[in-house]
Parts: structure tokens; C-alpha cells; sequence
């Protein structure tokens, strides 16, 4: 499941909601991957069962907000399938 990989890569670099992985996914992403929010939905409810996302509760201004963060566990996971060609793009 590519999408897998491409909302851990979301998640990387803060907490988000359905809605704003949705959001990222219409803001560029859709340029070169497209998922609907049912497959979003059904990746991040993976990524949890598996242990590579928690699920926190945010009280937002009417209801409560479902937050999806990457575990210590999927970081190092994903830190550890870099290539030296990932960390010279990150350097530059």
C-alpha cells in the first residue's frame, strides 16, 4: 500500500487529522498520487493496528479532534530505509 508510505511521510513532521492529510494530499500530492478520503481514512486505521501511528483525542472548538502522530518505532523504521542520496537532499 503505497499510501501507507506517503502519509507516514505526512506525519513525519507533525500530528495531523483525516482532514488535513486530505488537505495535503489536495494541496500537491494529488499531482502525483491520488487517494480518496476512504483510503485515506482505512491507511490510518492500518498504521495505528500496526503500531506505526497513535491515535490521540483533541478537544477543537465543537467536537473532538482525532490527531495521528508517527510512533518512535516508524521514525526509526523509516530513518533506517534512507539512501545516501535521502540524506544528501536533506543536507542541501
Amino acid at each position: 500500500m503505497p499510501d501507507l508510505i506517503v502519509i507516514r511521510g505526512l506525519l513525519l513532521a507533525e500530528p495531523l487529522s483525516l482532514y488535513d492529510v486530505g488537505k495535503r494530499f489536495a494541496a500537491g500530492i494529488s499531482l502525483f498520487y491520488s487517494a480518496s478520503a476512504g483510503g485515506i481514512e482505512r491507511a490510518l486505521r492500518r498504521l495505528v493496528d500496526d503500531g506505526h501511528a497513535i491515535q490521540t483525542e483533541v478537544a477543537d472548538t465543537r467536537r473532538r479532534k482525532k490527531l495521528y502522530a508517527v510512533t518512535p518505532v516508524s521514525y526509526t523504521h523509516l530513518r533506517a530505509h534512507e539512501t545516501t542520496a535521502h540524506l544528501v537532499c536533506r543536507l542541501l
